[in-house]
């Protein structure tokens, strides 16, 4: 199962913080089934969550045709 995976990859480096995508590339899971797991794992409090803001933003330029992209 994702869950003990998950805690065997974390518990191998108690001191880093993972992205669920680094888990998810890591341990070669779904990033949803890693999410859903993650949830529960906080839910319990088996593991320790820290939430940050989005780092960047992104939007259609304007001036740019979807031709000019494809």
């Amino acid at each position: 199962m994702s869950q003990e995976e998950i805690i065997e990859l974390l518990e191998e480096h108690p001191e880093r913080w993972f992205t669920l995508s680094e888990i998810s590339a890591l341990l070669e899971l779904d990033k949803s089934n890693v999410s859903n797991a993650i949830k529960s794992m906080i839910k319990f409090k088996e593991v320790e969550a820290e939430y940050r803001e989005v780092v960047a933003k992104v939007k259609f330029k304007k001036d740019k045709g979807l031709s000019d992209i494809i």
